[in-house]
């Protein structure tokens, strides 16, 4: 399992397969779409992390770049609120908030805006299903042998019992 730590796993791929991270004590299935917000804006506001800015900076610095489909130095985009922009020049514009790991930032975790009609590398996350336990192929083995034996046991106990 990948903790807090950079995954180093770089492909291209849409959307990634998951990947888990822990972030404020709780483990996470974390992965990548590459899409625009207007095609998917009903998953992306569905995050963990939507309407919260510093819940997204905490997974994008969790995260790093260690998702595949991010671009070098960068890690994905952690979308948390949308704004409204009305320029008498450009016309109206509605644009994203998002935070994002970035190498080459001052500091490593910024905020940043861009338009909802361009394909990027958005972070998606759901809250992974804790496993009862990890299965060891040599526990079957294991309790086979114990069956056995125990059938061995079992069964001097009644022979011993017979000839008394």
């Amino acid at each position: 399992m990948v903790g807090s730590a950079i995954a180093g796993v770089f492909a291209s791929v849409s959307p990634a397969e998951a990947i888990m991270f822990t972030v404020n004590g709780t483990n996470y299935d974390v992965t990548t779409v590459t899409t625009t917000y207007d095609a998917n804006t009903s998953l992306l506001q569905s995050q963990p992390w939507w309407g919260n800015q510093t819940l997204a900076e905490q997974f994008a610095s969790t995260v790093l770049q260690g998702l595949p489909g991010t671009v070098p130095n960068k890690g994905p985009r952690f979308v948390y609120s949308t704004g409204f922009f009305s320029d008498p020049f450009s016309g109206d514009f509605t644009f994203i908030n998002y935070s994002v790991y970035d190498t080459t930032a001052n500091p490593l975790v910024y905020s940043s805006v861009s338009g909802i009609s361009s394909n990027y590398v958005y972070a998606t996350a759901t809250e992974a299903t804790p496993v009862p336990f990890d299965f060891d192929p040599s526990f079957g083995v294991v309790a086979l042998g114990g069956i056995w034996a125990g059938r061995k046991v079992i069964k001097k106990i009644k022979t011993s019992k017979k000839s008394v």
